[in-house]
């Protein structure tokens, strides 16, 4: 187990919040609602992937990967459930799976870029 100096801090995925908040103040101001769902999805996987971000980023690439893999199926489940359930009135979907999915996925994905900046000689390290 890595050291806990060898822990991320969650910067990217915070300004992506801020950035998501921002751009879907301004979109349901201006009446796009596409955009808006969009900047919805982005806060909540932002906001997910800085709290998996504090647990998983001193672990190695490989975790990171298999990470990335188990959310992006679980996102594309839950968008591909909720296009099939739109206008059905569930209360607990599999859609709050697509949630933690892709927070899940966002955080693997910022920490092996963010490695692959910072240390280009640990990035590949499994």
């Amino acid at each position: 187990m890595s050291k806990v100096s060898d822990r991320r801090t969650p910067w990217p995925e915070l300004i992506l919040l801020a950035l998501g908040v921002a751009v879907g103040l301004t979109a349901g101001k201006l009446d796009y609602d596409g955009v808006g769902t969009v900047c919805a999805w982005v806060c909540a996987f932002s906001v997910v992937a800085v709290l998996v971000t504090l647990f998983l980023s001193p672990f190695g690439s490989a975790l990171q990967m298999i990470a990335i893999g188990i959310g992006s199926v679980a996102a594309i489940y839950a968008i591909w459930w909720y296009q099939q359930h739109q206008n059905e009135p569930y209360i607990f979907s599999p859609v709050l799976v697509g949630y933690v999915g892709g927070g899940l996925a966002l955080s693997g994905f910022i920490t092996i870029v963010y490695r692959s900046i910072t240390h280009p000689d640990r990035a590949n390290s499994i």
